[in-house]
């Protein structure tokens, strides 16, 4: 893959050169993966039509690939144990439902013990990437907000594939954040006694920090001020993870 001249233009957009070339080299897909999660933190940025093409055969490519290795690990995986450290990282896609409703990729990871093959305590934290909100009356910009969380994590078997539930309360400590919980159920497949794989689906809500409508500032007109108030959002969440 070889890239041309990369660039940001004034109003924050991608643009120049991208050719895709039978020659891969780390410092081309290193650039790739810079501005791909440049797409991913700036939301509101058009996404150019070249690179949505090449993500979307990378996209192809990931999945054939992470079907082939989910069949190859239901065929060779071995039970979960008990009685040891226990690490679970994950990523995901929040998708913003009720009052406030907009979008955020997250990434957590949590560390504790794993009690027995079917319940693990620990405590975790993530990284938030929030995109920006705005309606006439509320207002929030994109931000990177951080929660800090207890971790329940409960295995109904210990199958090579068995379904689960996974709770999480904790409070966000950037932003003037509050509460953070989310609960979500899952199924996790074994790649050997101490690794796994896993996709779930879950409920969120999170205590964030909105710019809100307060008065009117006088009779004649709509004119009005903002005060800073934190108020509570919901979403539905999408998740991969791993557990090591």
């Amino acid at each position: 893959m070889k890239f041309g001249v990369a660039r940001f233009d004034n109003g924050g957009q991608f643009s120049g050169a991208l050719n895709c070339g039978a020659s891969d080299g780390w410092a081309s897909r290193f650039l790739f993966i810079c501005v791909l999660i440049y797409y991913i933190y700036n939301f509101d940025a058009e996404v150019p039509s070249y690179l949505f093409i090449i993500i979307m055969k990378a996209m192809k490519r990931t999945f054939a690939l992470a079907t082939l290795l989910s069949i190859a690990l239901i065929a060779n995986a071995q039970n979960t144990s008990g009685n040891c450290y226990r690490g679970l990282v994950d990523a995901g896609y929040s998708i913003g439902v009720g009052d406030y409703e907009f979008g955020r990729f997250e990434v957590n990871t949590t560390h504790g013990y794993q009690v027995n093959p079917y319940l693990f305590f620990g405590a975790g934290m993530g990284l938030h990437f929030m995109s920006k909100y705005e309606t006439e009356l509320d207002y929030r910009e994109s931000k990177v907000d951080i929660p800090v969380f207890a971790n329940v994590h409960c295995n109904f078997s210990k199958g090579k594939v068995t379904p689960f539930i996974d709770v999480r309360g904790g409070t966000f400590v950037t932003n003037n954040g509050g509460l953070y919980t989310s609960a979500s159920a899952g199924c996790r497949i074994s790649i050997n006694d101490k690794q796994a794989i896993s996709v779930s689906i879950g409920y969120t809500t999170e205590k964030l920090e909105f710019e809100t409508f307060d008065r009117f500032t006088n009779n004649s007109n709509m004119d009005y001020t903002r005060e800073a108030r934190k108020c509570d959002t919901e979403s539905i969440t999408l998740k991969l993870g791993f557990d090591f």
